[in-house]
C-alpha cells in the first residue's frame, strides 16, 4: 500500500477527521483563530504531510493547540467516538484514524489531569 493508492480513502478520512476536530472551536479570538488554522493546513495538505512523513507532527500541532481553548475532555471525547466510528480499509488510513483516537486520548488525560479535585483521596491500610 503506498500513499497514491490510498489517496481516495485517505482524502476522506483525513477531511472527516479535520471536520471533526473543527467541531471542538467555537471559541474566537487568536487561540481559536490558529486551531482553525492548523487544522485547516492539515485538511489541505494532508497528504504531502504523510508523504514526508510530518503528518503525525502537524495533526499533534493541533491538538496542543485545542488545549489553549476552553473545551473539555467531554468534547474531545465527542470527536474521539466520531474517529472511531470511521471504518479505514487501507493501511495507512488505518494508521491515520488510530493516531488521531490516540491524539484524542492524550488530550482528554491531560485535560482530567488539570480538573480540580473536589475530594482528596487517602490511602489507609
Amino acid at each position: 500500500m503506498t500513499i497514491q493508492t490510498e489517496q481516495a480513502q485517505l482524502t476522506g478520512i483525513i477531511d472527516d477527521i479535520c471536520y471533526y476536530m473543527l467541531q471542538m472551536v467555537s471559541a474566537k479570538g487568536l487561540q481559536a483563530a490558529e486551531m482553525r488554522r492548523l487544522v485547516g493546513l492539515v485538511r489541505v495538505s494532508g497528504l504531502a504531510y504523510l508523504q514526508d512523513k510530518t503528518f503525525g507532527t502537524n495533526l499533534w500541532n493541533c491538538f496542543v493547540a485545542a488545549r489553549t481553548l476552553p473545551i473539555t475532555a467531554d468534547t474531545v471525547a465527542m470527536v474521539r467516538q466520531q474517529i472511531m466510528a470511521l471504518q479505514p480499509t487501507d493501511m495507512i488510513a488505518t494508521l491515520v484514524v488510530e493516531t488521531s483516537i490516540i491524539y484524542c486520548l492524550t488530550t482528554e488525560c491531560l485535560f482530567i489531569s488539570r480538573r480540580p479535585s473536589s475530594r482528596v483521596m487517602t490511602c489507609s491500610r
